[in-house]
């Protein structure tokens, strides 16, 4: 199994190595092969123990910076190709997350985070009313009857055979005659 080495125990290693011990007691020692010794004098050759520290610390902020500026400058291309005025209104959102998930390949909760939308807004649809017969006959019979009021157009759809709640007729009837 390879054993992996931190870079304080790789400079040990090389220190005494410096310090006059021959690599093949160091192989023995150490488990590893004249190659690797090799190969870690070429990259720690005559570093210290914070001196590898240090370095490991800069190549992580390195890598972070390097993230960081990837993801600004793909924000800024997006942020170029989505419409130039702001987007208001949670269907054009829609549209521009959609747009941006497929155009761009970028990720739900990205797109959410880039145009300031809950995630939850992005994937909710609609529910479609169940009763549009209903409705539909019921707008009927109000514009065929403009006279009768909400107990009538109650009594003939219960006549028609579409059963409904008082409540559910109570609640639509104002709908419509507050639209109309």
């Amino acid at each position: 199994m390879k054993r992996k080495f931190t870079e304080e125990q790789i400079i040990k290693v090389l220190i005494r190595n410096r310090k006059g011990e021959t690599t093949k007691t160091l192989e023995r020692e150490f488990g590893v092969s004249e190659p690797t010794i090799y190969n870690w004098k070429k990259k720690f050759s005559n570093m210290t123990v914070n001196e590898a520290k240090r370095l490991k610390e800069l190549e992580y902020e390195n890598s972070k910076h390097k993230k960081l500026v990837a993801d600004l400058s793909f924000d800024i291309v997006m942020l170029k190709n989505v419409n130039s005025k702001k987007v208001v209104g949670l269907n054009s959102q829609r549209k521009s997350a959609s747009y941006l998930i497929l155009n761009y390949e970028a990720s739900v909760r990205r797109t959410a985070n880039f145009l300031s939308l809950n995630r939850s807004t992005m994937t909710y649809k609609p529910r479609t009313s169940k009763d549009e017969d209903l409705e539909l006959r019921k707008k009927q019979l109000s514009t065929k009857h403009p006279r009768f009021g909400l107990p009538r157009i109650h009594f003939l759809l219960k006549r028609e055979g579409l059963v409904v709640s008082e409540h559910w007729t109570a609640r639509n009837y104002k709908k419509t005659t507050l639209a109309d």
